[in-house]
């Protein structure tokens, strides 16, 4: 109980950047739900992260892995566009370990393509 409260202070002291900080531990916690192989809960955990922060490209690659690591290429590809126009590293995408099932698509390879074109 002391440790939530402390955690309420802290999210009205830091204003946006506590918005970063819920769709990041949001992010990691749907992330870590697909790997123990709980899909509804980890996609229902990456649509909140998407609702708290629609605007950062953190929610939307966090879904894309979360798609990738359950097998939704479609899904994956269309997180992980949404990223990439928010700024999120083509480079980090590129070898990230969940988003693996991915990297063999010609899909994924012409969404790097374009990306990296477009960041130039």
């Amino acid at each position: 109980v002391t440790n939530h409260f402390l955690f309420d202070e802290q999210e009205r002291a830091v204003g946006y950047a506590g918005v970063i900080r819920d769709v990041t531990e949001l992010r990691n916690l749907a992330t870590c739900r697909a790997k123990l192989g709980e899909g509804d809960e980890a996609r229902r955990v990456a649509r909140e992260a998407v609702e708290a922060g629609p605007e950062t490209w953190e929610a939307h690659y966090g879904a894309a892995a979360v798609h990738a690591l359950l097998g939704d290429v479609p899904g994956a590809l269309g997180q992980l566009e949404t990223a990439f126009e928010l700024g999120a590293s083509v480079n980090e995408a590129r070898w990230d370990p969940d988003l693996a099932s991915l990297r063999e698509t010609p899909q994924f390879r012409k969404l790097l393509e374009g990306a990296t074109m477009a960041s130039r």
